[in-house]
Formats: structure tokens, C-alpha cells, sequence
């Protein structure tokens, strides 16, 4: 079974052996999965020693990221065989029952070589196989639900848990009450330093509108085309704009024509390292909802238009947009039912009250969780360590 060895920084080379507690996760496949799984995992090794153990699926935008995040713990990675139930031709399906057992064996056996005191479930089709294994095996499961609708994974696992943690109170519905707990998503550890960032509005009138767009890490080519026609509209009109937009690789070319051709100032890149400072430099997002994204929109309190992606699993995009739209902080627009102009007529209604845009950014700022990892670290050291009480008693 292949695996990769991501060992930097340990947390102290003279603890005793039984001083780390050893932590497994499973999940991934997106950042979405993935961003807040590290998050909890450095609240954790905040407060005890750990090693950790990543089992995922071995894609590459999974490897890529974990290969880069610097950790001060003992961090290996390994990848099991599995494929998704949800949403697949009947072949697949087959060829996924198929695997099933497989991957139960295969994790059992990374699981009893590791030998964690606990397995942190963070979503995604490669969990299901772990939770199974680890139940088996006596390891205590908790798991972390970043959507409003579960994915499957976690609908199912949730009867395997001692710990269900969610991040919007939607998805409670979703869970057993006993081991439900809403904490929020955790955010990366740079978005932990925004505070209390307050945004003026009013002063717009020397500088154009700033508008960020986001299509996502690998692109999203509606949104790219569609906020691209408006915001061509807009300037068209008469309306100052600067935009910075992530548009993937496959669209730059596309979308800075179309800015140039309407003499706005943009800035197009296929991805923004500094998510942070993007949210903080813009008045207005116009973005799919992913859980992370809402997650980062409420802790740096940024008045959105989302647009959430249709084919998304159970349609939990849509669902999460509607959380935030409930709360105030966002106008959720349905792709099939938005085109340039309407796009256009509301961005401008929205930009020209300074006042509708000061009740989003005060709205989206309610729904943030800051200490979120924080608090799912204090339920699983809990566990972790009642667990060796028990076992000591």
C-alpha cells in the first residue's frame, strides 16, 4: 500500500511514548474536506502531543495540499481504494460494492499498525470504509459535517460516532441530538487573525467598487462567463468597478478580454493564495456556497451574491446559500435562473445602498465561529483522554 512520510517539526523529542496520542483522520478529496481537518488538528496539538495519520484517497489535489502545510507533529499519509455510492452509473456502483470489503480490510490493517485513540471523520466517499474499519476496531469515531445536508458518508457514519460536530444548525436534523453539537467550520489558521475588521461602506465615493470573484480552485466557467458579462455591463454603464476573480486556469484569457474590452481594472488569476486579504479588500463576493467559503465570508463579515453550484451533492450548495441569505448576509441567485443582466441589475441595487451592504457585512459577521476548531479539539482531547484514563483505571 503506497504512503507518503510529511514529517517536519515534532512536538518534543524527549516526551515519553504514551505522552503523544496518536489521531487518525479519513476523508478529503477537496479543500473543502481537507482545510478544516488541519485546522482541528493544529488546535489539538495546541493543547497534547499527537502523531497523525491522513488516510485518504490518494488524488492529487489532496496530496498537494498536505505536502505543503507545514505541521509540528509526526504527519503520515496513506490512501486506500474506494469509490463514491452516491450519484454514479450502475457500473461504478457495482464496482464500488465490489470494493468495499477491500478497503474495510485495508484500513483495518493501517488502523492496527497505527493503533489511534481516535478517528476524526471529515467527509467524502473514502471515510466510509475507514469509520466501518474503525468501528470494528474499537476506535472511537467522531466526525465533522461542514454542509447543511450531510453527504452520505457521514449521513450513514453518524450511527458509528460518539461525536457528531456541524457546522450550520440546519444540519442538526440530519443527526441523533445525543451526539449532535453545532461548532461552525473551521477556518484556515490565517483567517484567525481578522478580528474585529469593520468595513466603511460610505467610503466608496473616492475609489471604484470592488468586486471579488471566486470560481473556484479548479474554475468554474458559469460564474466566470456570467460575472464577467455583467460586470461589462456595469462599466459599460457608467459604473466605476476594479475586480479581482479567480477563474481557474481555463477562462483568464476569456474573462481579462472581456475586462479590457470594458476598460475595467482587473486583476485575473487562476487562484488566490491570500484568501484573507482577497475578502478584506473586496465590498462584494460573488461566489458559489461551499461550506469553507461561507465559513470564510462570515469571519471576515463580506457581503456576497452566491450562486450555488446545481450539481452539487443532495443540492447542500443551495442549502448552505440559504442559511446565509436567512441570516441577511447574502442574495442567493440560482444559475438556471440567472443571466448577465439580472446579475448586473443586482449587484448595482446592492452596491448603490451602503446601508443594505453595512446589514450583510454585520449579519455575515453573527454566523462566525472563529473558535470552532478550537472547540471540536476540546470534545476529541475529551475522549482521547478519558479513553487512557479508563484504560489506566
Amino acid at each position: 500500500m503506497p504512503s507518503l512520510n510529511f514529517n517536519s517539526k515534532k512536538t518534543g523529542d524527549n516526551i515519553e511514548k504514551r505522552d503523544i496520542f496518536r489521531v487518525a483522520v479519513c476523508g478529503g478529496g477537496t479543500g473543502g474536506h481537507i482545510f478544516p481537518g488541519l485546522s482541528i488538528l493544529e488546535a489539538i496539538s495546541d493543547s497534547i502531543p499527537i502523531e497523525v495519520m491522513w488516510i485518504g484517497t490518494g488524488r492529487e489535489v489532496e496530496k498537494r495540499i498536505l505536502k505543503t502545510k507545514e505541521v509540528k507533529y509526526k504527519f503520515e499519509y496513506k490512501w486506500i481504494d474506494a469509490r463514491p455510492f452516491y450519484g454514479v452509473e450502475l457500473k461504478n456502483l457495482l464496482k464500488g460494492g465490489f470494493l468495499l470489503p477491500l478497503s474495510i480490510i485495508k484500513a483495518r490493517g493501517i488502523l492496527r499498525a497505527f493503533s489511534p485513540d481516535i478517528l476524526l471523520g471529515i467527509g467524502g466517499y473514502v471515510a466510509g470504509p475507514v469509520i466501518i474499519a474503525a468501528y470494528l476496531s474499537r476506535v472511537p469515531v467522531v466526525l465533522h459535517e461542514q454542509n447543511v445536508i450531510p453527504g452520505l458518508t457521514n449521513r450513514l457514519g453518524g450511527r458509528f460516532s460518539k461525536k457528531i460536530f456541524i457546522s450550520f444548525k440546519g444540519a442538526e436534523r440530519w443527526f441523533p441530538k445525543n451526539k449532535t453539537m453545532l461548532t461552525g467550520n473551521p477556518v484556515r489558521e490565517e483567517f484567525l487573525t481578522v478580528g474585529e475588521f469593520k468595513r466603511d461602506f460610505q467610503a466608496n465615493g473616492n475609489r471604484p467598487w470592488r468586486i471579488l470573484t471566486i470560481g473556484g480552485s479548479q474554475g468554474a466557467r458559469a460564474i466566470n462567463r456570467l460575472v464577467s458579462a455583467s460586470l461589462s455591463i456595469l462599466a459599460k454603464s457608467g459604473m466605476k468597478i476594479e475586480a479581482v476573480h479567480q477563474t481557474g486556469k481555463n477562462d483568464m484569457e476569456y474573462a481579462q478580454k472581456i475586462y479590457n474590452d470594458a476598460a475595467i481594472k482587473a486583476n485575473v488569476v487562476p487562484f488566490i493564495d491570500n484568501m484573507k486579504d482577497a475578502y478584506l479588500w473586496a465590498d462584494l463576493v460573488i461566489c458559489r456556497a461551499g461550506a469553507g467559503t461561507c465559513a470564510e465570508l462570515s469571519i471576515t463579515a463580506t457581503p456576497s451574491i452566491l450562486i450555488p453550484y446545481p450539481h452539487a451533492a443532495s443540492g447542500h450548495q443551495l442549502e448552505n446559500a440559504k442559511e446565509l441569505q436567512g441570516a441577511g448576509a447574502s442574495i442567493v441567485l440560482e444559475e438556471s435562473h440567472v443571466g448577465p443582466e439580472r446579475l448586473a441589475s443586482t449587484i448595482e441595487d446592492t452596491l448603490r445602498s451602503p446601508q443594505r451592504l453595512k446589514a450583510m457585512s454585520v449579519a455575515a459577521k453573527k454566523l462566525a465561529r472563529p473558535d470552532a476548531a478550537k472547540i471540536v479539539a476540546e470534545e476529541m482531547i475529551k475522549i482521547m483522554t478519558n479513553k487512557e484514563t479508563n484504560k489506566k483505571g
